[in-house]
């Protein structure tokens, strides 16, 4: 069988599209499809039925698609020890999923380290959904992922982080210099960051210690918080500790330690499934693991121009 068609038949298995199979092969979707009319034929079976935009598989291509992925996963690898992946002539894109934060604190450390030695290659970010990362890495849409999920043992990772949390709050505040207690935390003017991940988390953390009272302010966007703070220091808000101090060395806000006790998240780098392009991946997946080991992290910078531009116009 030509292994062509075991490659479109494992990319549109995983994919569940013509189209995004079409993208993670580099070729055309009628190319795609071309190939899956002859795998069919092959086969004497249907393999995928449309239903909406999916492509579903049929119990023939269920029972096949392990063997077939095992299969394509040896013949990948061997080749990449015979033709490994070139950086420095490549000029290959790679997608990874990032979180706001991730994208502010490592993409541009990501950037130096990949332009370095890989001049030509192009980086994609993609804002994270947390309820499609898996399905994402299985199906090739992102060659890398950064999540504190815990996903399945079907993707090779690697732990970058542990994060934890802390109170960040404008030096005018009314309770900057205060020792804070739960009461004082309940009764507090609060921001709620509605698009972290960690948000569950602290909901979560706030019910085991009796804290029920809602957010006075929600906000999408952590860029959006630091303008907040500054011109309302009535208000308080919970971030990640290595961002609260990042902070605090350029802007006037203080830092508190959380009154009750908030698990911390373990961030990892995901790299998906390795049924095509491995000996190109491994390398995108080393670089960016790398890069958020290696270099500092840049949360800091959020909301710097902002704050330089009111310094300067108040001087």
């Amino acid at each position: 069988m030509d292994l062509n068609l075991i490659r479109v038949f494992v990319a549109v298995f995983e994919s569940r599209t013509v189209t995004e199979a079409a993208r993670r092969l580099h070729v055309t979707p009628s190319a795609v499809s071309q190939q899956l009319a002859r795998l069919r034929q092959t086969l004497d079976d249907g393999l995928f039925q449309r239903e909406g935009p999916s492509m579903l598989p049929t119990p023939v291509a269920s029972k096949l698609y392990p063997a077939f992925r095992d299969a394509l996963v040896g013949v990948e690898t061997a080749l990449g020890t015979v033709k490994s992946f070139d950086p420095a002539t490549s000029a290959r894109t790679f997608r990874i999923a990032l979180s706001e934060l991730g994208e502010i604190g490592w993409f541009p450390n990501f950037v130096s380290e990949i332009s370095r030695t890989a001049p030509q290659v192009q980086i994609h970010s993609v804002a994270l959904e947390t309820e499609r990362t898996e399905q994402w890495l299985q199906s090739g849409y992102v060659d890398v992922a950064i999540s504190s999920q815990v996903l399945s043992n079907n993707f090779e990772r690697t732990a970058i982080k542990e994060q934890t949390f802390s109170i960040v709050m404008s030096h005018r505040h009314a309770l900057a210099k205060d020792e804070f207690t739960v009461s004082k935390y309940a009764e507090a003017s609060r921001v709620l960051l509605a698009g972290d991940s960690s948000l569950e988390a602290l909901l979560e953390a706030e019910k085991r210690a009796g804290i029920f009272s809602t957010p006075r302010i929600i906000i999408q966007r952590y860029a959006t918080l630091m303008p907040l703070l500054e011109q309302h220091p009535t208000l308080l808000a919970v971030i990640p500790t290595s961002m609260a101090h990042g902070w605090a060395k350029k802007f006037p806000i203080v830092v508190h330690q959380l009154p009750f006790d908030m698990e911390a998240f373990r961030l990892f780098v995901y790299m998906r499934t390795q049924t095509h392009d491995v000996s190109g991946l491994k390398w995108f997946y080393d670089a960016v693991t790398k890069s958020t080991l290696v270099y500092p992290t840049l949360f800091e910078a959020i909301g710097s121009n902002e704050h330089r531009a009111r310094q300067e116009g108040q001087s």
